[in-house]
């Protein structure tokens, strides 16, 4: 390794899905493994942007000492780590702490927005972009301003029900529900769940031609029927691996080969497989992959360790 920069990513995620084909736990590969992660060295790129300031976090916010936020609407660690967040099923920035979540947007109306701040405030989106929380585009308003100011900006819509499509393992469509409610109601899928699936892939608002379309509780979810055929046509080997466990030794020589979670446990009693996929324990003392992508991962580490 000559130190030499090649590439850089917007995030984790991105490196991954380059790396392997986009496999969804591949990101642990990475961040795992900083040092030597598929022939390669990585560092996360935290330089500051144009413009950004950062203001320490008081610690009675959060809970903890020595975070810092920026102007930028970003989060520093203490070891001076960008922390990347998520977002909710509403489309907001969520910060986690421990214990404590909280949104992007609110806590920049705490830290950096403190004279106008106030306790039952709401911190709205001036352009209506709730992923745009530069300190700029917030402000401290009443629940009724903010009303206003949605109503204004054709933020509220009449409410209508979302109908959703479940397809399972195999690329068939299985249910179509009139909303998600209906959905949660007779699966047991949680609608924050469902709408993360629906949501993902490529080609949906905000993600990469290379985003891989996420499951929940061992199906795939869309909007329309029309989305989820259009889906199956073109990904048919999405199907036979994504789902797929691998059962191996522990140098990760296949033993078992299963198609779900389910198989694996019916077969061979042994609970905690899931997490044992991700986590790379050893129940039964054999080591599980999610499908071949992990395991080749695994066994290029080995090859370089």
């Amino acid at each position: 390794m000559t130190g030499e920069r090649l590439q850089m990513y917007d995030s984790v995620k991105m490196a991954a899905a380059d790396m392997r084909g986009n496999s969804l736990h591949s990101t642990n590969d990475i961040t795992d493994h900083l040092d030597d992660a598929y022939g390669w060295a990585w560092l996360y790129n935290d330089a500051d942007l144009e413009g950004e300031t950062w203001v320490p976090i008081p610690t009675e916010v959060i809970g903890k000492p020595k975070y810092l936020l920026s102007t930028m609407g970003r989060c520093k660690a203490p070891n001076g780590r960008i922390i990347e967040g998520s977002f909710d099923n509403r489309g907001y920035k969520i910060f986690r702490f421990g214990d404590i979540s909280t949104s992007a947007h609110r806590l920049i109306g705490q830290v950096l927005l403190r004279n106008q701040f106030f306790a039952d405030c709401v911190v709205n989106h001036i352009d209506g972009n709730k992923s745009n929380s530069v300190v700029d585009n917030l402000e401290c308003v009443t629940q009724s301003a903010n009303a206003t100011h949605a109503n204004a900006s054709g933020l509220i819509k009449t409410k209508r029900k979302c109908p959703v499509v479940r397809v399972n393992y195999k690329g068939e469509i299985v249910d179509d529900f009139e909303s998600y409610a209906e959905a949660h109601k007779k699966t047991g899928v949680e609608p924050g769940s469902i709408h993360g699936s629906v949501n993902s892939g490529p080609g949906r608002s905000g993600r990469s031609s290379d985003d891989r379309k996420s499951p929940s509780q061992g199906y795939v979810w869309f909007e329309t029927r029309q989305e989820a055929q259009a889906f199956i046509d073109a990904n048919p080997d999405y199907f036979l691996d994504f789902f797929r466990v691998l059962k191996t030794t522990v140098d990760g020589v296949v033993l078992a080969d299963y198609k779900e979670y389910a198989d694996t446990e019916h077969d061979t009693g042994i609970k905690g497989i899931c997490r044992a996929c991700t986590k790379g324990y050893k129940p039964g003392g054999f080591r599980w992959f999610r499908n071949t992508r992990s395991l080749e991962a695994f066994k290029n580490r080995s090859t370089t360790a």
